[in-house]
């Protein structure tokens, strides 16, 4: 009979003990929760949202409909291949592909000789409906709707994916008008492509992020494409130049760290009382986006039905984590992820990346590894971490060098050369110098003899290497030349001829099989 009241008296006050943890963690977490409100910190994704345009101004509702009559540029195993824009074939240089006659597409599973006619005949079947697309880009505003209800979930997501599809035909048509003289047509597409990768409104966290930056790279590619033609007047130059100088690319990267991390709360919010969402979080053992993309939202009753002796093994303990440990790990996940959302102000306060970098690495103790339940844990982006700024902040220099060289290319139009130093860009082109956000000073750049420019960042290595385009590592054969992994990320120049030749014949013989 003692033994029975030991036993009952031990059980009480296990019970009590993690109902007093449990408690305190929740305090504490409301307690650092009121400090990072009293600092201006938005901590719902609601606070992140601006007040919605009109709807008879917003282009978004008109692009939706029109991009769902357009079939996707491209269809490699149809055969159907799409060109790119500055292709990287050496360090420091890219081919111009719209100077292509013929311009070859391969990689290890498909190759064709000549993509041109093929994508000719896909842009003339599609022109109309490209440029109902182009013209939904006109109205004053793009600004995709906030539905809390529906934030990250898979129908939202094919929505945001539309852009990518949409910039992709126009990157290609701008390069094919290019190609076949149809200078307005290349017009017409540029521009369009530039409104929807620089003026779109999407404020979608992290998963967001990711399409934006998706959208302003190969937007700055085709740009590149774009000024190796001639024939612009200033005026187009200008307006293009206007739009990236309007993009704010760092302060796209602030409002994207910072609303993952208020879905970081609502997420904890909605696990503590919903099973189903909690157990697909559990199951990708993952957290954050992830965990929403994994399934629809009756995942769980679907798996219950197909399998649920396993579906119940692993809900099972699930259940005491509202009311044991979850306080404590949505701490644990605000404390590093406000560190690295910190580290980003201080890198857009101090203009340099290096310093919030510095910051952001300091952080590593704060990086969970006892965490049962991978509620927040890795993720496949690695989301919060020093590495993953350095990519982030690779959008935000490209912006600026794309901005650069087109104001340089400007200067050529009217004085006939390029520049001796970037400093005479201002005021006429530029309001001021960009700089080189990798290490705040201003971004590198050198007349050549030959009347070309070298205009670089010091790259993640915050080490000017004075113009080294060379990689750090030695890259595949088969792969192109990634211009943001040299020793300095160098605005890349027009390859020769002889150059181009030389990568294709060294692409054919990797696909050749020995004899």
């Amino acid at each position: 009979m003692k033994l029975g009241w030991w036993l009952l008296g031990f059980l009480v006050l296990s019970a009590l003990g993690l109902w007093l943890a449990h408690e305190r963690g929740k305090a504490q977490l409301n307690a650092y929760k009121r400090q990072l409100i009293a600092k201006g910190e938005r901590l719902t994704l609601a606070g992140h949202v601006p007040p919605p345009p009109l709807a008879a101004s917003n282009g978004v509702t008109q692009y939706r409909k029109a991009i769902e009559r357009l079939p996707n540029s491209d269809d490699i195993g149809g055969n159907l291949h799409r060109p790119l824009p500055m292709v990287g074939i050496a360090s420091g240089r890219a081919m111009v592909s719209w100077k292509q006659a013929r311009l070859p597409r391969e990689n290890d599973k498909h190759f064709v000789a000549n993509l041109w006619p093929n994508f000719s005949a896909h842009l003339a079947d599609n022109r109309e409906k490209l440029s109902e697309l182009a013209a939904t880009l006109d109205l004053p505003a793009f600004n995709f709707p906030f539905d809390a209800v529906k934030f990250l979930t898979k129908s939202e997501m094919e929505w945001f994916m539309a852009t990518t599809k949409g910039q992709d035909w126009f990157v290609s048509a701008t390069l094919h008008g290019l190609r076949f003289d149809a200078v307005d047509d290349a017009w017409r597409w540029w521009r369009a492509g530039s409104r929807l990768a620089l003026r779109s409104q999407n404020p979608r966290a992290v998963i967001g992020l990711l399409i934006h930056n998706r959208l302003v790279s190969r937007s700055s590619t085709v740009t590149w494409e774009a000024l190796q033609f001639s024939g612009w007047k200033d005026v187009q130059l200008a307006e293009i130049q206007q739009l990236w100088l309007e993009h704010d690319a760092l302060q796209a990267v602030l409002e994207g760290f910072s609303m993952e991390r208020a879905y970081t709360v609502e997420s904890f919010a909605r696990f503590r009382t919903n099973l189903p969402a909690l157990w697909t979080s559990a199951q990708v053992q993952r957290g954050g986006m992830a965990a929403v993309m994994a399934g629809p939202p009756d995942a769980w009753t679907t798996a219950l039905r197909d399998a649920p002796l396993d579906t119940l093994r692993d809900t099972l303990p699930l259940l005491p984590w509202p009311f044991w440990t979850s306080y404590s790990e949505e701490r644990e996940a605000l404390q590093l992820q406000s560190g690295i959302v910190n580290a980003w102000w201080t890198a857009k306060t101090v203009g340099s990346l290096q310093r919030g970098f510095a910051e952001a690495q300091a952080l590593t103790p704060l990086r969970s590894t006892n965490n049962f339940w991978q509620l927040f844990g890795e993720d496949t982006f690695d989301v919060w971490s020093a590495s993953r700024m350095v990519v982030h902040a690779t959008i935000v220099v490209q912006a600026r060098l794309t901005l650069t060289a087109i104001a340089l290319h400007r200067h050529r139009l009217k004085h006939g050369s390029f520049p001796t130093g970037l400093s005479a860009l201002v005021p006429a082109f530029l309001p001021a110098v960009p700089s080189d956000f990798m290490d705040g000073q201003s971004l590198r750049y050198r007349l050549e003899a030959d009347g070309q420019f070298r205009l670089w960042s010091v790259g993640e290595d915050f080490k000017d290497d004075g113009g080294d385009a060379n990689p750090v590592a030695p890259r595949v054969v088969d792969a192109s030349v990634n211009w943001l992994k040299g020793r300095d990320w160098v605005w890349p120049q027009p390859a020769t001829k002889a150059e181009v030749a030389a990568y294709h014949a060294a692409l054919a013989a990797h696909r050749s099989p020995a004899p």
